[in-house]
Order: C-alpha cells, then sequence, then structure tokens
C-alpha cells in the first residue's frame, strides 16, 4: 500500500514535468516562426524600396490612412476624419477641413497658393485694367496703397492632377476643393506666414472657405456720391451687366466695404472686376443698370464675384506676355491700337 501511495505522488510530478518539457517545445516554435515572419517583412520592405510603388498599392495605401483616421490613436492625434468631414455654411460662406498626409519621399500636395492678403490690397488699390491705345503702360499702385487692410487667407490658385488634394478631391467629389477656395488655417495657424510655414510639414489639416458666388449690399447716398466706377457697355453691344472698375477714396460704397472689413465679412467687400448684376431689381441691362446707378438716391445692388473668369483672364494674359518675350525683338507689349474697341467708363457716382 506504502508503495502504491508513493507511486500515485510521483506520477503528477513527472506529469508536470512533461508538460512543462512541451509548453517549452511549443514556445520555441512559435519564436521561431516570429523570426521567420519578421526576416520575411523585412526583405518586403527591402524590395519595395528598391522598385517604385504602383499606383494600386498606393492607392491601397491612402485608402488605409483614410480608414484609419477613425481609430482610437487618431482620435488621440485629434485626426480630421475625412470619412466624416462636411461642409458647414457659416454666415453665407461655406466652411470645411481637409486632412493631407505624405506617406512617401514622392508625395506632393499638389496645389498652388497665392497670398490673399496682398491681392486683396492690390484688387482695391488699383482701378481695373481698362484697354487701352498706344501701347501706354498703366501705372499699378503697391498694395501698401490699399485704403483697407486685406485677410490673413491664402487663395488656392491652381490643383494638380496626381497631387494629394486632387486625390483626396477624387475621393470626395461632392466636396471637392477648387481653385479661388480661401485657406483659412493650416495646422492651427492662422497668418499667413504661420500657414506658409506649416505647408512644409508632412502632415497638414486645411481649414478650407468658399465665398458665395453672388452678394448683395443696399447703399444709401446721404448727400454723398456712391463712391465707385463702372465700365458702361460699347456703343451698340447689349450686355446684361456693368462691371465695377474703381472703388474711390469716399463714398456710400467706401464706406460700406470699410464697414465690412471691421467685421471680418471679407466675402462682402465689392472690389473692383466684380460684376454688377441687377441694381434696385433692373437686372439683364447692362444700359438700364447703369441709368439707375446714375440717378437713385437709395440702392440694392447685387455683385457676382467673377473671381473664376478673373483667374483665367490673367492666365491668358501671363501666357501672352510670356510668348511676346520669346518672340524677336519681343518687350511683351501689344501693338498700337490694338485695343482701339476700348469701353467708356463712369466718371464716378
Amino acid at each position: 500500500a506504502a508503495a502504491a501511495a508513493a507511486a500515485s505522488t510521483a506520477e503528477p510530478e513527472t506529469q508536470a514535468g512533461e508538460e512543462t518539457e512541451a509548453a517549452r517545445a511549443a514556445r520555441i516554435a512559435l519564436e521561431q516562426r516570429r523570426e521567420a515572419a519578421l526576416r520575411a517583412r523585412m526583405q518586403m520592405v527591402s524590395d519595395q524600396q528598391a522598385r517604385p510603388i504602383s499606383p494600386a498599392a498606393k492607392a491601397a495605401a491612402e485608402m488605409k490612412a483614410v480608414e484609419s483616421e477613425t481609430s482610437e490613436e487618431a482620435r488621440a492625434e485629434n485626426r480630421v476624419p475625412n470619412k466624416e468631414v462636411q461642409q458647414v455654411e457659416v454666415d453665407g460662406c461655406l466652411v470645411w477641413e481637409v486632412l493631407l498626409r505624405k506617406e512617401t519621399a514622392e508625395d506632393k500636395y499638389g496645389f498652388i497658393q497665392a497670398n490673399g492678403k496682398l491681392d486683396f490690397q492690390t484688387r482695391l488699390a488699383n482701378p481695373s485694367p481698362r484697354p487701352r491705345t498706344g501701347g501706354e503702360a498703366q501705372t499699378q499702385r503697391p498694395p501698401e496703397e490699399s485704403p483697407l487692410p486685406g485677410p490673413q487667407l491664402l487663395v488656392v490658385r491652381r490643383i494638380h492632377e496626381g497631387g494629394l488634394l486632387d486625390r483626396w478631391n477624387k475621393r470626395h467629389p461632392a466636396i471637392a476643393v477648387k481653385p479661388q477656395d480661401r485657406i483659412c488655417t493650416i495646422n492651427g495657424e492662422t497668418s499667413i506666414e504661420g500657414m506658409q510655414r506649416e505647408v512644409r510639414e508632412p502632415k497638414i489639416v486645411i481649414k478650407f472657405q468658399r465665398y458665395p458666388e453672388r452678394f448683395s449690399i443696399h447703399l444709401k447716398k446721404d448727400g454723398r456720391r456712391l463712391g465707385f466706377r463702372f465700365e458702361r457697355p460699347p456703343t451698340g453691344i447689349h450686355m446684361k451687366e456693368v462691371r465695377l472698375t474703381e472703388v474711390l477714396a469716399e463714398g456710400a460704397l467706401p464706406d460700406n466695404n470699410r464697414a465690412e472689413v471691421e467685421a471680418k465679412r471679407w466675402d462682402r467687400v465689392a472690389l473692383p472686376d466684380m460684376l454688377i448684376v441687377a441694381a434696385n431689381g433692373i437686372t439683364g441691362d447692362a444700359n438700364a443698370i447703369a441709368e439707375e446707378l446714375k440717378r437713385c438716391e437709395e440702392v440694392t445692388i447685387e455683385f457676382v464675384r467673377h473671381d473664376m473668369t478673373l483667374q483665367a483672364a490673367l492666365q491668358a494674359k501671363h501666357k501672352i506676355r510670356m510668348m511676346a518675350k520669346m518672340l524677336p525683338g519681343g518687350g511683351g507689349s501689344m501693338p498700337a491700337g490694338a485695343s482701339s474697341n476700348a469701353s467708356p467708363s463712369s466718371p464716378g457716382l
């Protein structure tokens, strides 16, 4: 009996020892598999670095990055979840945020931006260029001569195909960024210098703003002039709108612009080259609009921003100047008499 008891007590110890050996063998086998998997992964990374990444692989990486934006890690880093991004209307403007992140050295954000403050002040300081004869050069006033300060904004000028922003647009066509959209902040920076610095970072969160294409203002003369000049339609040509060519130093419109700037409603400031499409409900006839602006004491004016057309015209003029410089003896000036059909401008209301 004693021998049996001894055998029964020793048996579990032997079995326990055998289980420990089995666990050790399993652990060693698992470590070996992990090492093999790690070596295979390192080889795969090395192979990927040695050859160009295919467009399909890059697209898959982008989608994975987008999906990761809703993870716990993403929320901890306050990333913008692009899947949930929406445009919201704030004081008549559309506002939304976009996250762009460079995953490889070849990635480019792919957009050109301009200094919105200089653009605003340059337009306000200078009358809209009018066609001239004899090849005269029109003197350009510096932006420092603007009667009002410009906004701390950047303006999207161009979006390059294949860049990160272009690819973001294709994934979000309903809220795609467009040329002439304003940039309010980049990574929380609100100054132009700060935004231009942050755009060099590998990850940027951009807050965009889109101005309404049309806006209306109400002006009263109250013994003053309206305070602007506009371009009259050429004789014998029917036009539907008149073009604002200059905002004068004094008058109802300059005062209204000043109030809008003080309230930081930059989208409601009337600038040269905007189109007047209605005056006191008169629409569709530029001559009738012009007459109403001349005789009224009080007026509600509807403006069309006209930014896209203006940008296209500026790009076309730039190309013409570049082509002219490439011609033998080219100085970039237009031939005399080339603009003899200049439209008259109002003397100032």
